[in-house]
């Protein structure tokens, strides 16, 4: 590979990586848009932030689809930290009293 070629390749690299960005920024909040409707159905049901249960069935559902390059140990990485930030949005939308 040429450093031209090189240059094209980190160029449209970069590009693919933003507009692949712009998706999991939508995605994500598509994500805590449904988070807002596990809310309301916990304040009713008066039922706890934290279910350990329903958090490996999300990780095991995410391993199950999980065709790499990521690793399930990375791919698990990512996914509890999105959990995390979604437990952290139901918490503040339960003490606001926003669902």
């Amino acid at each position: 590979m040429t450093s031209e070629e090189a240059s094209r390749l980190l160029e449209n690299s970069r590009k693919r990586i933003d507009d692949i960005d712009v998706t999991l920024v939508d995605l994500l909040n598509r994500r805590a848009g449904v988070v807002e409707d596990v809310v309301a159905a916990k304040r009713v049901l008066k039922k706890e932030v934290d279910d350990p249960s329903r958090r490996e069935q999300v990780l095991a559902h995410a391993r199950a689809q999980n065709a790499g390059p990521l690793s399930n140990e990375e791919l698990t990485s990512i996914f509890e930290r999105i959990i995390d930030k979604m437990s952290d949005h139901q918490v503040a939308r339960l003490k606001t009293g926003h669902s």
